[in-house]
């Protein structure tokens, strides 16, 4: 069974195109908001056979900058920091 070799992640701010894309690569993705917009996220993944997989959602709603933010189900929180790993799971400050 192949594992996975390589984790690219890249974040775009849809609203705001002055902002750079950020790209990451690793198993875990950890970002500072500080810019209003909506935020899509993708994920891209190679296995030890060469398969490569991408997955892209619109997850993330900056709503004021250091403060407000909307995630993935619209759930209302007060954070600045998310960190999400490969396997979906978030978690936030």
């Amino acid at each position: 069974m192949p594992g996975i070799v390589s984790y690219k992640w890249k974040l775009t701010n849809l609203t705001n195109n002055t902002v750079q894309d950020v790209e990451i690569y690793n198993e875990w993705f950890t970002y500072l908001f500080n810019t209003r917009g909506d935020y899509k996220l993708t994920l891209e993944l190679i296995d030890s056979n060469g398969n490569k997989n991408i997955i892209s959602r619109n997850i993330i709603s900056i709503v004021k900058e250091s403060g407000s933010v909307i995630i993935m189900d619209k759930i209302s929180c007060f954070l600045s920091t998310v960190i999400i790993h490969s396997s979906g799971m978030v978690f936030h400050s």
